[in-house]
């Protein structure tokens, strides 16, 4: 697998599947529960939203948060993740995971995680810092929404065009459903980015403070829990389904999103140093990854 030279410094020679993974991070290749473990010992470190100034306030939203905060969102995806079991051993004798969720998940921990190592004095700004873990260093200085979205979307991004080439390998269903989840979390963003004509449209609340992703995780027209899609699932994933849930999923996407796509990620590659993000949608349509 061909890696993009911005992308951390990992040995790829005979595509064996992780040995891009640094020797102190590889005991998180098997365990999906450790991966949440250490993503919530982040937050708890780092995800406080740095402008409310209000102690009350703050204590309402740790409690509400369960003190993860800025990093709700991103947890109640990955327990998703985990409840989907595409983070299981891919040879789970039950149902094995996915070697590209594995991958891509995999990617964004570590990533961020060097960032926190760094702040913590454990890293010397060597090899491993890239645009990426830049913006981590940013989100942990700054504790902002727009910052943790710019972190956030710019690992996610990176590990997909990393590891695109396992993505080739799920079924065409599945990679529209990754479009769609890419997609999502972009618009997501876009909310939160300042003088934007998503934003000024007010229509989706992105703040990741907030339960929004929260509620779509538990929507299995949005977030399906079936590994491989089953056959409502797929429904859902071409929007065909016929339920309430469907309907706003189908609403959701191909009447508020869909007609901004263009502009959308050629934004958002600005907003996160990553140009080759606009190249995954031609003429308004996702294509990774194509």
């Amino acid at each position: 697998m061909t890696m993009n030279t911005n992308t951390l410094n990992i040995n790829t020679s005979d595509d064996p599947i992780y040995d891009w993974v640094p020797a102190r991070f590889r005991y998180l290749i098997n365990d999906p529960v450790a991966r949440l473990s250490i993503r919530k010992e982040f937050y708890r470190r780092f995800g406080t939203d740095a402008p409310i100034r209000n102690t009350f306030l703050q204590r309402i939203i740790r409690w509400f948060t369960h003190g993860e905060e800025l990093g709700i969102s991103e947890l109640k995806f990955l327990e998703w993740e985990v409840r989907r079991q595409v983070l299981n051993p891919v040879d789970d004798k039950g149902i094995g995971g996915s070697h590209w969720w594995r991958n891509v998940n995999l990617r964004f921990i570590i990533t961020s995680e060097i960032a926190a190592e760094m702040v913590k004095g454990k890293k010397e700004s060597d090899h491993e810092m890239n645009n990426e873990v830049r913006l981590w260093l940013e989100f942990i200085k700054q504790g902002t929404a727009r910052s943790w979205y710019r972190a956030h979307n710019a690992s996610i991004v990176r590990a997909y065009l990393d590891f695109a080439d396992y993505a080739g390998r799920e079924s065409v269903y599945e990679q529209t459903f990754m479009n769609e989840v890419l997609y999502r979390v972009l618009f997501a963003q876009a909310m939160e980015e300042d003088d934007t004509e998503f934003k000024k449209s007010g229509v989706f609340a992105a703040n990741p403070l907030l339960p929004a992703v929260n509620l779509m995780v538990h929507l299995p027209a949005f977030y399906p829990l079936h590994y491989p899609l089953s056959m409502e699932d797929i429904r859902d994933v071409l929007h065909q389904g016929h339920s309430l849930e469907g309907d706003i999923e189908r609403a959701f996407d191909e009447y508020l999103i869909y007609p901004h796509i263009p502009s959308l990620y050629h934004a958002a590659a600005s907003w996160i140093n990553i140009p080759e993000l606009a190249k995954l949608q031609v003429n308004g349509k996702p294509i990774y990854p194509q």
